[in-house]
């Protein structure tokens, strides 16, 4: 249970997460990131923390593509989901490692994965004038969803 949020404008690109690590019985506050900068690319993940293979392979290869990165790290748990922002483009991929490509609208684009999507989209699609929008997803996520939690790491690029 998480939220990964990233947001792509003119002024710049940005993805943040929260730092909760949470099962069906507990819930607690971790300092291991779940976004990450690796050479040109922006990466973050949910739904299971194997999704840190995904940062660790871009982390020793930050050359690589990211689809050679998916490439490398091997078949993925379900429900794993992972954004990444790429040469301006917002990529999103799920355990079949299918990469999608969000449409921009006006030089924009946004995404959010996790649990506490709904909240960061929903605020995302109000406001999303760069990284001061994407901190105020994360809260919005946090206010309405018990499994996101602050503090939120954010990366640029």
């Amino acid at each position: 249970m998480t939220v990964v949020s990233a947001l792509i404008t003119p002024k710049g690109c940005w993805i943040g997460a929260d730092s909760l690590s949470s099962d069906d019985i507990t819930c607690t506050n971790v300092s291991t990131p779940k976004v990450g900068r690796f050479g040109d690319k922006l990466i973050g993940f949910a739904g299971s923390w194997e999704g840190q293979r995904v940062l660790d392979i871009a982390a020793r290869h930050p050359e690589l593509t990211y689809a050679e990165v998916l490439f490398r790290s091997g078949p993925l748990k379900e429900g794993i989901r992972i954004l990444c922002v790429e040469n301006g483009k917002l990529l999103f991929s799920q355990e079949d490692k299918e990469i999608l490509v969000r449409r921009k609208r006006h030089g924009i684009s946004y995404d959010a994965i996790g649990s506490g999507s709904p909240h960061a989209l929903g605020s995302l699609y109000s406001w999303h004038d760069g990284r001061e929008a994407l901190i105020s997803s994360l809260k919005a996520a946090e206010a309405h969803n018990p499994f996101v939690r602050g503090p939120f790491k954010i990366v640029t690029l």
